[in-house]
């Protein structure tokens, strides 16, 4: 397979790159601001790889970001997710197939599992898989898969896939949790949109200026609900919400110096909590 057409861009998210022992903020390149740079700057040829391992999770908000980037800026053309996070839990088994879906904006991912996939579902416009055996790219016995199947974010890989239904990709589970931290240790939640009655994003929007009780896991921490950043008190947690999500963030004191910043982060406060940890008021 020669003169492959790729994606503009392509974001790489896989637990085998290494880098780090464990995803950590501090540690970890802010993979948040790196895309929105990328893309309201509208960079061209771009690609950079990501290592997810202890928090493949962190996916779903990548995705979220990326179709919502898409969504805000014009003339972007093409990018590309590949996403890999595929444990060997059976004898024998490579586990699920690599899928492989195009959104309504412009956007291919390359991902295992399906659920991956269920963070954007309703943007996917149309979905294929590449099965395990006899698909002319590995063969049964192969132990690094995902080193050939990003491949597949080519437009002409040329490769047969098989035809699924977007209906197949789980819905994404219900509730608020932890979605990312950025490297300030700033928290980013994230809850379905069809929440019932009372939950965090109705109670915020309703509340500006009241004092409330935020648990994440088993912590609890006090936070007034703000509209943003700008009109905390120095030293104080603020929940508020930022377009699709929901932000708890430490206002910095005046004299803080950068690791005090850190130590009183939201992160940090709420003990470091991993992506996917419930929260709730």
């Amino acid at each position: 397979m020669t003169n492959l057409s790729y994606p503009d861009r392509i974001y790489l998210l896989s637990d085998t790159y290494g880098g780090q022992q464990t995803w950590n903020p501090y540690e970890s390149p802010d993979i948040d601001a790196h895309i929105a740079t990328d893309i309201r700057s509208r960079f061209p040829d771009v690609r950079r790889s990501f290592d997810t391992f202890g928090a493949k999770a962190i996916s779903d908000h990548v995705l979220r970001t990326i179709v919502a980037l898409h969504d805000a800026v014009s003339g972007l053309g093409s990018t590309g997710v590949f996403i890999n996070s595929a444990p060997r839990t059976e004898k024998g088994s490579n586990g699920e197939p690599f899928y492989v879906a195009d959104t309504d904006n412009g956007i291919r991912v390359v991902a295992t599992p399906l659920s991956a996939l269920s963070a954007i579902k309703d943007r996917i416009a149309g979905l294929k898989h590449l099965p395990n055996e006899d698909n002319g790219l590995y063969t049964e016995r192969e132990q690094f898969r995902s080193s050939l199947t990003a491949v597949l974010l080519a437009g002409n890989h040329g490769l047969d896939l098989i035809e699924d239904s977007p209906s197949d990709i789980p819905e994404y589970p219900a509730g608020c949790r932890v979605s990312y931290a950025d490297r300030f240790g700033n928290l980013v939640l994230f809850e379905k949109n069809d929440q019932e009655t009372g939950s965090i994003r109705d109670t915020i929007a309703s509340g500006i200026g009241r004092v409330i009780n935020l648990n994440i896991g088993s912590v609890e921490r006090e936070l007034v609900i703000g509209e943003s950043l700008g009109e905390a008190k120095p030293g104080s947690l603020v929940i508020y919400p930022n377009d699709g999500n929901i932000e708890v963030v430490s206002k910095w004191g005046p004299d803080w110096s950068a690791q005090d910043s850190l130590k009183r982060s939201a992160y940090e406060q709420f003990e470091k909590p991993s992506i996917g940890t419930i929260a709730a008021i």
